[in-house]
């Protein structure tokens, strides 16, 4: 009697937790698509926000940390960071034609150089 109980219980049980599954399954991956749309959205919006010419005047050296081009993109950085944007940080990478990686304002490149090294293949 207590085997059926519990084939019965199993049989009855199974369902509810596939479908229990499958749904934590697309909730997972619906909210992941979401929170990836809405920081594709954030990075165009603040793409558009920094002049395109300032970035073309930076050569990637340290010649670039007195220029006007970088005080300005640096600035409109903060002031993005600040106004909203749900990130801790907010940086500009940029790449020479001689394919070195380099930030142009303010990041700490030494202490991530291995790191981005690694994850660009470099």
């Amino acid at each position: 009697m207590n085997k059926i109980i519990n084939r019965r219980l199993i049989i009855l049980l199974l369902p509810v937790l596939v479908v229990g599954v499958a749904f934590m399954w697309w909730m997972a991956h619906s909210t992941n698509r979401d929170m990836r749309d809405q920081l594709l959205i954030q990075a165009r919006v603040a793409a558009r926000a920094i002049n395109i010419k300032h970035i073309t005047s930076l050569s990637g050296l340290e010649d670039d940390l007195n220029t006007h081009a970088y005080q300005s993109i640096k600035s409109q950085l903060a002031l993005m960071r600040n106004a909203g944007y749900k990130c801790r940080f907010l940086y500009l990478m940029g790449q020479r034609s001689d394919g070195v990686v380099f930030f142009p304002c303010g990041f700490p490149a030494q202490r991530f150089q291995r790191l981005c090294a690694a994850r660009i293949g470099l």
